[in-house]
């Protein structure tokens, strides 16, 4: 109900009944509305801008032990607003997201040190963190594998296993792991070009 207040759907916008659901529900120990309240404290967003106000629930949201929610506060504090702004956080609750399990933390990780969020570049730490997000099942893992290994970027090169990787992924539903395997076959890299086969997947 707090974000149908906060975004005005199916009821009037009230920035008010937003934040009185929230606290209600945050209370009530629930993540999400805990996540939220830090997103609106770092926006200023019906309170005004208080980044320790922020943090505090953003860490009671992580407290709670939701992997998911675990993985947004950590994206704020790596990416979010700079006054939020903790990378050594970040990446710990990252860490211990993977540690209860999430193979979407693992997978997270490898993007942080693919990307360098927070941290210098590390190609071989972003690689170790993505295999064993693939490992334990996680799609955009195994996406993140075949493009690496399409472009023999820190891996040999290998056009079949790049493709097993995406085919793995689209099998999960993962729409960009579609793509990839149209493009394939558009281009012809390494199967014979089959613009039929590219477009069955484009429209997959």
């Amino acid at each position: 109900l707090g974000e149908a207040y906060r975004r005005g759907d199916l009821v009037p916008a009230d920035i008010s009944q937003a934040l009185a659901h929230f606290e209600a529900a945050a209370r009530a120990g629930n993540a999400a509305a805990r996540k939220r309240l830090g997103d609106l404290h770092a926006a200023g967003e019906g309170v005004p801008v208080d980044a320790a106000a922020a943090r505090r629930w953003y860490d009671m949201a992580a407290a709670t032990g939701d992997t998911a929610v675990m993985i947004e506060v950590a994206m704020a504090y790596l990416r979010g607003p700079p006054s939020v702004q903790d990378p050594p956080r970040g990446l710990d609750m990252l860490r211990a997201a993977a540690a209860r399990g999430s193979s979407a933390a693992e997978n997270e990780l490898g993007n942080v040190h693919a990307r360098g969020l927070g941290v210098a570049p590390d190609p071989a730490e972003a690689l170790r963190w993505y295999r064993l997000a693939a490992e334990h099942g996680e799609p955009w893992a195994k996406y993140s594998l075949g493009q690496l290994h399409l472009a023999g970027n820190g891996v040999p090169q290998d056009r079949q296993r790049a493709l097993a990787l995406f085919r793995e992924a689209a099998a999960a539903g993962l729409a960009a792991a579609m793509t990839a395997i149209g493009d394939i076959y558009a281009m012809g890299e390494g199967v014979p070009q089959d613009t039929t086969e590219a477009a069955r997947w484009y429209a997959a």
